[in-house]
Order: structure tokens, then sequence, then C-alpha cells
């Protein structure tokens, strides 16, 4: 049954699963700078650059070698930038409360393991006011924040007390918050939790912003509350959230797998290499036939060295390739990074710019994908209310809203009311 982690189960769940955070390990510049050398462009170009050390055009040479690292480095700096950029995805750490050793203890959200029973608590977020620099100071403790985070679900939870309306655009897509709902029907030894199908609205995933949160002794003034079996042998948390059961956390959550599959696609496309190695075939045949024919007539006479003669009939060969092509494929990618990020996109793998350049249409399954992932709704105005030449503020009585208009409204777009912040979410 939800009884919550003794000791025993609290060593081997640490052991197993570890922290509950997205700890992803950063390439360094060097590694990627490696990497970026070692490409096939690259080392062509390096190759062409010692040819024509040996056939004594040192200015050329060492010029194009510095540039080729150059350009090459600030390739591997954006990607860096990219990929820091990605790692703020996790979610901020905070105190909850949670049911070890039939006790409640209050402790790190990157301490909860799987089989913990945890508080879902909301607190309003405090958003950054420019005008007011001496707000009240961020209590810390531990150096956990204690009134930021707080309404973000910190892992995967089987809500078992209370009921919640989470938000979960920012997994799905889905603009339209989700209604989810203590269990009251599931026998831990007969029943299997079933959470995309059967006990979908008894589950909240990591990362999914909750929008309303009743606790226990909320929903018993409202409308009585239902409890677990299992779970009712289980006193009331102190801060009177949702009693839920940590089903899973840090890469195995929800929210853990999208990062991972974000930060982990470092896979080469391999749907251009056919059509290239088609191209190069072709272009290397025509190079092999003119050095072929250089070699033949220069051996015919003696006058040139066989060195110069081996290196030229090499050169003709490496010239199927412009050398500096590799280098301007290396500004182009590097200007494209440059204003994406302007743009406030960030791109992981660069090598997929130039392939990218082929697409004349995107399709996307979602405007909440292109969007945001918030559409709350600020208001309804009425074409009898407007009024462009006025600045004026409307009253509150002539910023109601109709009872036609509001019919409509909840006709189109499912609604949730969040009492207390004013607030109407579509």
């Amino acid at each position: 049954g939800f009884r919550g982690a003794n000791g025993e189960t609290i060593v081997a769940a640490t052991i197993r699963y570890g922290p509950n955070k997205f700890a992803v390990k950063q390439p360094t510049f060097l590694e990627l700078y490696k990497a970026q050398l070692l490409s096939p462009f690259t080392v062509f170009q390096l190759f062409c650059v010692i040819l024509w050390m040996l056939d004594d055009y040192w200015q050329y040479s060492f010029f194009t070698l510095f540039m080729i690292l150059m350009f090459e480095g600030t390739v591997v700096f954006q990607r860096i930038k990219s990929l820091q950029a990605l790692t703020g995805m996790g979610n901020k750490a905070r105190l909850v409360w949670v049911y070890r050793q039939e006790t409640w203890i209050q402790m790190d959200s990157t301490s909860l393991l799987p089989g913990d029973l945890v508080s879902l608590f909301r607190i309003k977020p405090k958003y950054a006011d420019n005008n007011n620099k001496d707000k009240t100071k961020k209590k810390k403790r531990a150096g956990v924040l204690q009134d930021e985070g707080g309404d973000i679900v910190p892992a995967d939870l089987l809500l078992l007390r209370g009921s919640t309306v989470v938000n979960e655009a920012s997994l799905t897509g889905e603009s339209v918050p989700q209604m989810k709902e203590g269990l009251v029907d599931l026998d831990m030894e007969d029943q299997a939790l079933l959470m995309k199908t059967t006990h979908k609205s008894h589950v909240v995933y990591a990362g999914t912003k909750m929008l309303q949160c009743k606790g226990e002794q909320q929903e018993a003034e409202g409308d009585g509350g239902t409890n677990t079996p299992s779970s009712s042998s289980i006193p009331p948390p102190p801060d009177h959230g949702c009693v839920c059961f940590v089903l899973r956390t840090g890469f195995s959550s929800a929210q853990g797998k999208l990062v991972r599959m974000i930060e982990g696609s470092q896979e080469k496309v391999k749907g251009h290499e056919r059509e290239t190695g088609l191209l190069l075939l072709l272009l290397f045949f025509f190079a092999v036939a003119s050095s072929s024919y250089v070699l033949y007539h220069g051996l015919q006479t003696d006058k040139r060295s066989q060195y110069e003669l081996l290196l030229h009939c090499i050169l003709i060969i490496t010239s199927v390739i412009p050398p500096e092509l590799p280098m301007q494929m290396a500004l182009a990618v590097n200007n494209s990074l440059m204003t994406l990020m302007k743009l406030q996109i960030f791109c992981t793998e660069p090598f997929r710019v130039p392939m990218a350049g082929k697409l004349d249409s995107c399709l996307f399954d979602k405007t909440g994908t292109l969007t945001t992932d918030e559409l709350v709704a600020v208001g309804v105005l009425e074409p009898k209310n407007l009024n462009v030449s006025s600045s004026k503020k409307t009253t509150k009585d002539d910023d109601e809203a109709s009872t036609t208009t509001l019919q409509a409204q909840a006709q189109l777009t499912p609604m949730t009311k969040v009492t207390g912040e004013g607030a109407l979410v579509l």
C-alpha cells in the first residue's frame, strides 16, 4: 500500500534512482573542438594545407590554417552556449513535506525518491517588480529557495488526496488545463496502475505548472473529499496540501525523458550522404583522368623532378573539392547560428543548418508549439464598450461581459477558473 518509505527502502532507492535532478555532463570546449577538427571536411582541408606547404605556399597555407582553426572554434563556442541554455530546463529545488518513517519531514525536492509520499502544495509565484527594489529578500534554507518554483510539480506523482488543475503545455503542447483528482478505487494487490489510460486523471507529471491545488481539508469543506483505503491512516501534511505518491524522478520522469531526448540527439543525419558520394565519385573520375594525363606526359620528359610531378598530380585530385569550401561552410553556419541566437533560437547540432536550407515548408501539430505554453485570458471586450478615442480605463461595471458573450466563449474553448487570483485560464 501507500505507506511511505522506511530506512531500508530509502537506502536502496537512493542507490538505484539517485537525486531528483537533471545532472547532465556538459562537454568541454576541447572535446567538441577535437571532434570538430576530426570531421571529414576539416581533415581534408588540413591535408590540402600540408600539400600547399610542400609546394612552397607558406603564407597562404598559414593564413588558411589560422582561418580554419578560428572558424571551427567559433562553431564550437556557439554550440556550447546552446547546450548551456538547454541545461536550464530543470526545475528549481524547493522544500517539500515528505512522509518518511511514519512522520512528515521537510526536505529538498531533489531528495525525492520513487515510493515516497509527498505533499503537493502550490505557492503563488512572485513576479519581479522593477519599481520596488526593496522587496523582502528570498528566504533560503540550505541553499533552497522557499518562495520560488512553488507552482511546478517536482516529480511524476500519483494523486491520492485532494485535487489540482495543471497546465501540461510544456510537455504535450496542449494549452487546455487538466483537472486531476485523488485516487479512490485502486487495489494495490489486484489492479495495475495504468498511467496513460484508466488512471490518467490521477497522475501529475514533473515540470507541469499547477494553476490550482486543493488539499484534503479544503476539499472536505467543499464536497466531502475522498481518501484511498491504503492512505487513510496517513495523517494530513502540515501544509494541508495534496498527498501524492512519487512514481518517477529525475530522468525517468516525463520531463526528464524530454530533456534526455533533446540533449542526447547528437547522431549525424545520413540521408544526404548518398547524393554527396555520387557527386564526389563523378568529380573524382575526371580528376584521376586529368592527373593521369599530367603524370604520363611528365614522365616522358626529364626536365621536372618526380617529387614535384607527384605533388602536382595529388593537388589536381584534391582540387575536385575546393579547399575553401569547408571554411565557407563554417562561416555560413556560424552566421546562421548568430542570427538564430538573436531570435532566441538555440541549435545544438550545427551540422543540420546546411540541410535546413533545402526546406521550403515546416508542419507543426499544434499552434502552442510555435507560440507559448501559457495562454491566459485577460478579458473580453465587446463592441458596445469599444472606445478608441478614450484612453481612460473602463470601470469594473463596464468591464463585465454579458451572459451571451460568456456562453459563446465557454462553448468555443474549455475554461478553468482559478479561485483566489482572479484568473480565467483557457
